[in-house]
């Protein structure tokens, strides 16, 4: 098994309260040049105030800004299975090195519906995919059976607790 961090980027706004790209480029180097890895668009990086085209724009930024020199995985994580799979196709394409996908959000999940989520969005992608529990934020929480049966996926490649447990 290996470990590794990931600091969770922060998504710097304008006045006007669009993405300012320069501002999230800086700490991106600031994050790489300290060896950090990079965890874009999670719960600190305000993705749920995102749009889609946002989301996306800025993860092909931070991967164009990161070139290689550390390791990006990006929060696909949406209320529906559907609007999550787009997003971590969109991802894949840029060329992520994982792909985190929080539990649904809004609507309350049994863990049967958890695990079709997970592999639903698994299955979607060829880039690795995290799974996200943050059940403060979402409600959701995975249950630990849950993620041993989702660890026996393929492609499925880690676990980002955030349960508080």
């Amino acid at each position: 098994m290996t470990r590794e961090a990931f600091v969770a980027l922060v998504t710097c706004f304008n006045e006007d309260e669009t993405i300012n790209y320069e501002a999230t480029r800086a700490q991106v180097r600031r994050q790489v040049a300290a060896g950090n890895n990079i965890m874009c668009a999670g719960t600190n990086g305000d993705f749920s105030a995102l749009t889609f085209d946002e989301k996306v724009r800025l993860c092909g930024e931070v991967v164009e800004e990161v070139g290689g020199a550390a390791k990006v995985i990006v929060n696909a994580g949406m209320p529906a299975t559907y609007e999550t799979v787009l997003l971590a196709r969109a991802f894949d394409r840029l060329g992520v090195d994982g792909i985190a996908v929080i539990t649904p959000f809004f609507i309350a999940c049994t863990q049967d519906g958890l695990i079709r989520h997970f592999i639903s969005v698994a299955d979607a992608v060829t880039t690795p995919v995290y799974l996200y529990d943050i059940p403060a934020r979402t409600q959701n929480h995975i249950e630990p059976e849950t993620a041993r049966i989702l660890a026996g996926h393929g492609n499925i490649a880690g676990i980002k607790d955030s349960g508080g447990a």
